[in-house]
Parts: structure tokens; sequence; C-alpha cells
């Protein structure tokens, strides 16, 4: 019975959205199209989690993945910044549903944990600076969606009770997801320029009211490297910091595997391509999140390498100048936590959330009450809002997510434990110098892993 309904429910959904862009494409106004796509959606992904089925993991990569795409083919036709966003953030509420799904099925059998007592106080702490203090509604509701994602894909991985095999189909499903991405990345950069047939500036002015031009592209297409302004690589997301955390996650994952099958030579190309994209998109905090990865695995595993390792990773953020003022790039981020950290000062429990953050000033055409100093580093912007409160919680929060891992790992090993480990500390030390880490394309996969083996915990 639930399964013949997801399978109607998909299918309206791909109804609703051919609809709405034949009705597009005629002239008739379809954004109330849209809005219906909303709840149908949102019950998708509730059948999916109140049925606990792994099929729901996957149709939450497959919405990442696409709709990116679908949203900027719908902006060549459509003049609605309104149908572009709620295009965009149906992911989201495929995401919330799945989470609602499983919650309701779950909720007398969840046994709570230390690491999810601080994720629930991590998200208690943006809902009541939500409702009491902070900037205008505008504004705290962009900021709510950073806290509430990373607690939503959190928590949908610790309710999910996956067997191994399971898990290995989902880092494989990932793995075509970002090859799919990586490919069309390299297809962007070297080959087809499809940003000349497709008119990424409107998608760009539609998404956000002011977006920067570099070259005829958004101004994030490029980077100053040495001094010289690069073009990055940046595929079928169109940002180039979320795309190289993507490329790095699957770099993660697809070298694991190789090493544990050498005569693969899928995973041997897929490695191949994977740090070609990532190289390309000159993301520094993509790859410091790679170097990460391994990090843990080798520390519980070969003392020897890991301390190599360790020397590469200082060796790397030496040359990569990530904490040189000097640098054009780099001064942004680091102005950008300075400020967060230096308003502890004046104010111990924060200016409230909705009074700094990068997509703020993206996204939000009313910045009266917002600092535009805190941005470009998650932990400046966390600390302006939150305070000591919001920067304690950040730190607990790597803190026992390493312990719960590598207790979940000595209870009973499994080496891709220790590589989500990495990955974990990995996304959140990266948040330090970048806000796009804690985007839902760059984290959603590692905190839904996250979540999964920190439920093993209790077991």
């Amino acid at each position: 019975m639930i399964i013949r309904t997801q399978i109607k429910l998909l299918i309206l959904i791909g109804l609703f959205l051919i609809s709405y862009i034949f009705s597009v494409s005629i002239g008739i106004n379809a954004v109330p199209l849209l809005i219906l796509l909303i709840p149908a959606v949102f019950i998708n992904g509730f059948l999916y989690g109140f049925n606990r089925s792994v099929e729901g993991l996957v149709w939450l990569i497959i919405y990442i993945t696409w709709f990116t795409l679908l949203s900027i083919l719908t902006a060549q036709i459509s003049d609605d910044s309104v149908s572009i966003k709620i295009l965009i953030a149906l992911k989201e509420f495929f995401a919330i549903g799945l989470f609602t799904g499983l919650l309701k099925s779950k909720w007398k059998e969840i046994k709570l944990n230390k690491l999810d007592f601080i994720y629930i106080a991590f998200f208690g702490m943006y809902t009541a600076y939500g409702f009491f203090y902070g900037a205008n509604l505008s504004s705290r509701f962009i900021s709510y969606r950073a806290g509430l994602f990373i607690f939503i894909f959190y928590s949908i991985g610790r309710m999910y009770q996956l067997s191994i095999k399971e898990v290995i189909l989902l880092i494989r499903t990932y793995l075509l997801s970002a090859l799919i991405i990586g490919l069309s990345g390299v297809l962007e950069m070297f080959l087809v320029n499809f940003w000349e047939i497709l008119d990424i500036l409107k998608y760009a002015n539609l998404k956000f009211s002011n977006a920067k031009v570099y070259n005829g592209v958004p101004s994030n297409f490029s980077t100053y490297i040495d001094g010289i302004r690069q073009r990055r690589m940046v595929g079928f997301f169109a940002e180039a910091t979320s795309f190289g955390k993507y490329m790095a996650t699957g770099l993660s994952f697809c070298f694991f595997f190789f090493i544990k099958t050498p005569r693969s030579i899928n995973y041997l190309i897929g490695s191949v391509l994977f740090a070609t994209c990532l190289y390309y998109s000159y993301s520094r905090g993509a790859q410091l999140l790679f170097l990460f990865s391994f990090s843990i695995l080798l520390w519980k595993k070969q003392k020897i390498l890991f301390s190599v390792f360790g020397s590469l990773v200082i060796v790397f953020i030496i040359q990569s100048s990530l904490f040189s003022l000097n640098s054009t790039n780099n001064g942004r981020h680091l102005s950008g936590l300075y400020a967060g950290l230096n308003a502890v000062k004046t104010n111990f429990i924060g200016h409230g959330l909705g009074t700094a953050g990068t997509a703020l000033i993206m996204q939000n055409e009313i910045t009266e009450g917002i600092n535009e100093s805190a941005k470009e580093s998650f932990v400046g912007e966390l600390t302006y809002q939150f305070g000591v409160p919001g920067i304690t919680i950040f730190i607990l929060i790597i803190i026992f997510n390493l312990k719960i891992l590598i207790r979940v790992y000595n209870k009973k090993p499994n080496d891709i434990v220790l590589l989500v480990a990495g990955l974990s500390l990995g996304l959140f030390m990266t948040s330090i110098l970048a806000t796009s880490s804690v985007y839902t394309v760059s984290s959603y996969f590692i905190l839904i892993l996250t979540g999964h083996f920190s439920a093993q915990y209790e077991k």
C-alpha cells in the first residue's frame, strides 16, 4: 500500500514538473503548480521515512543531484524568482518529510546518547533565538535553515537502521551521483562551455537579488590563485565550493574502495576523475576536507603514515596561506572569523539569529541590523549570532562526533566508520573558514552517515 502510494506520488511530482514547464513556456503563471508540489514532495519523503525504506535516502541523493540543474533549465523559460527558489528548496522539503516520517515511526524506540543531546541543544539554540532574539523575520528564517538542516541530516542518519550492505549501496549511489556531477564539470570547463548556451546570469539573478558578475559568468565561477584570477570548475551545481566538497567526499570514498579492492579499474578511474575535479574547483576547503578524511583511519591503523600525512596537511596549510591576511580570498574568510570572535567581547550571548551571515547578504534585500563583516566563516557567523553558547556547542559537536565514532569502531571494527569520522572532522574544521562547508550539498551525506554510525554506540 505504502509503496504504491510512493510510486503514485513520484509520478504526480513528475507530472507537476512537466505541467509547470509547459505552462511557463506558453506564458501562463504556473507558480501555483509549484506550490502544490511542496506538500506532494513532503508527503513522499514522509512515507519513505515512515516505512524506513533506504530508497528514501537514494531519492534524497537524486533530489540534490538533479534539482539545481532543473532550476537552471527552468530559469531559461521563466522570469519568476519564486519558482526558481521553490525548485531549489524541494530537496529540503523532501528531507523534512523524511525526517518527520522517521520520527513518527521510531518515536518510542529512540534512546538518546550524548551526541544526540548536543545536536538537540544546537537545534534548540537556533529555535530559541529564532523566536525570541534576532533581526527581522526574513533574516531569521534564512539563518535558521543552516542550523535546522545540520540537525535534520544528522537525525535522519541517526534514525535509519541500515545494514552494512545498505550503507555500501548508499555510498555507491552517492559515487554515481558525484560521477555525473564531476563529468558535467569536465564538460563545462574543457569541452563545451554550456554557460554560453544556458543563461547562467539569469539564473543567478533569479536566485540572488544582487549576483556579482566576472567575465560574463557569476563571480564565484573564478577565484584568485597567486594573484591571478582563474576560472573554477563548477559542474551542474553552478557553485565552485559546493562542487569541490562534493568531489572531495566522492574522492574519499572512491579512493578508500580502491585501496580495499586495488584491482578495481572502476574505482581507479573514479578517483582520477574526482581528484581532477577537486583540483580545478580551486577550493582549499574541499582539498583540506579530503586530507582530513583519512586522518583518523591512519591515526588508528598506521601511526607512521599518519605522521607523514599530518606533515603534508601542515605543509598544505602553510603553502596555501590559509591563515594569511595578505591573500585576497583568505582575507575575507579570516575577517569574517575574527569579526565573529571579537563580537563576543561586546555581547556574551551573541547579537541574535539573522544578524550575520553570507546567505543573508546574498539573498536578503533587507540589510538593516545585519553585520556585513561576519561572513564567509560559519564559525564567525555562528559566534556573532550566538556568542559563547554557540561556539561552546560547536566545539562539543566536534569532540563528541570523534569520541563516539571511535568508540563505535573499537566496539566493532569497520574502516568505513573511521573514514566517516575523518570526514566529519574535516567538515567542521573547514567550516571555521568557510560557510559553504555546512551548505546542504556539501554536508548532507557526511552528516547522515555520522548519525547512522553514532546510533551503534548504544547497541
